[in-house]
């Protein structure tokens, strides 16, 4: 049970067993503090066998569908050729969701992620000091005056 349960699950087989013998199920669901909808979602569950009304797992019941891998490599062979998500999408008739969705596993969401880095830019004289930096300044006139004294 979790903290803001109504309900045990035998106060919810009590429950059903009222709106069962005949009493209106929106009575019964206001004594017991719960909306009509979940208790009528309880007598179809008791109706079709359920005997404990316990809580279900919220976790899904199948893992989710993976795309097979010659899709997989479609798609990441399309967008490295700069390819939008939507003509990818459209093109391998699929979601444009999914297409995202496999984007990002593969790194490859921003187009900044599909070009290859610049290379680093160096040169290489054949003599040293051959480059030769001289920084000039050009000096106002007072502190001219000031090295004449």
């Amino acid at each position: 049970m979790h903290k803001n349960a109504r309900l045990t699950s035998l106060g919810r087989v009590l429950a059903v067993e009222r709106v069962l013998k005949g009493e209106l199920l929106g009575v019964v669901a206001a004594g017991v503090g719960m909306s009509g909808r979940r208790l009528r979602e309880w007598v179809r569950r008791w109706e079709a066998g359920d005997r404990l009304l316990a809580d279900r797992p919220s976790r899904p019941r199948r893992m989710p569908r993976r795309l097979p891998r010659a899709v997989r490599r479609q798609i990441g062979r399309l967008r490295r050729a700069r390819r939008s998500s939507l003509s990818i999408a459209f093109e391998l008739q699929l979601p444009i969701s999914t297409v995202v969705t496999e984007q990002r596993r593969q790194g490859l969401a921003r187009l900044p992620s599909l070009q290859p880095p610049a290379p680093v830019r160096r040169y290489q004289r054949d003599r040293p000091g051959e480059l030769l930096h001289v920084d000039t300044k050009k000096l106002g006139r007072g502190l001219l005056r000031g090295a004449e004294r």
